[in-house]
């Protein structure tokens, strides 16, 4: 079990990650105690899925923008720079996990947290009360070639377009018409819904690990090689909390 306001939960063959950090933004402390309960999963054989999840009107709001201010306050440029590099690194490990994962998404899936769900190999989003979005060109932000290649492995065209150029926000019956998530649940089935969803994904059979891993670098070998140019970090340092 990983402490603080994250939980590791082990139902049969799948299990289940729940962050519960409000509205479960990403900073140091948030990726750190992220690999420490993928740590957790992946040192468990019995595993065959895992579920991501969270508590709450959020899955994901994206990155700390005050948290990252705090740091640029301090002039630890350096520290900003490693935090974009260990994102890239979490994402990476995610898109790679060596048993099927699913998001199941509890509420608002927004910028930075939107793609931390589209690099899961599947999406459940509950219906109602919840938006889905990547809303970069609003906050005058770049998106990185690594998130890039991930959208544009995942749906193409017209939704490719409205997503990313256009910073379009998407309901529940949206995100599903688009493909950017694999079905939809009621908010009380959201988890037992992901639950089922994983185990049709394993079958009878489930998955041999390294296999799985393997053929994951394989196929989205584009994605992880995408090198992002320097961010420049006082466009998000000067940012506010969207509201929702």
């Amino acid at each position: 079990m990983v402490s603080g306001k994250f939980s590791v939960e082990v139902r049969g063959k799948v299990a289940v990650i729940t962050t519960d950090c409000g509205e479960n933004r990403f900073n140091m402390d948030f990726m750190n105690n992220f690999n420490k309960a993928l740590d957790e999963v992946e040192s468990n054989p019995d595993i065959q899925a895992l579920i991501t999840t969270g508590i709450g009107k959020f899955y994901s709001n994206g990155l700390d923008v005050n948290w990252m201010a705090e740091v640029a306050k301090k002039k630890q440029v350096s520290e900003l720079g490693k935090f974009f590099q260990e994102i890239i690194k979490l994402d990476n490990r995610l898109l790679t996990f060596p048993v099927p994962t699913i998001a199941a998404i509890n509420g608002h899936c927004v910028a930075q947290g939107a793609f931390w769900a589209l690099h899961h190999d599947y999406r459940v989003m509950r219906t109602k009360r919840s938006w889905f979005s990547v809303p970069e060109v609003h906050l005058n932000l770049p998106l990185g070639q690594h998130n890039i290649s991930l959208l544009r492995g995942i749906v193409s065209g017209a939704v490719a377009r409205d997503a990313m150029v256009f910073g379009k926000w998407y309901s529940p019956e949206e995100s599903l018409q688009a493909g950017l998530v694999d079905g939809l649940a009621e908010p009380e089935e959201l988890l037992d819904s992901a639950i089922k969803f994983a185990h049709q994904c394993i079958g009878t059979r489930g998955f041999d690990r390294a296999a799985l891993k393997k053929m994951k670098e394989n196929v989205y070998k584009d994605v992880i090689n995408a090198q992002d140019t320097m961010v420049n970090f006082g466009n998000y340092t000067k940012l506010g909390k969207p509201k929702l």
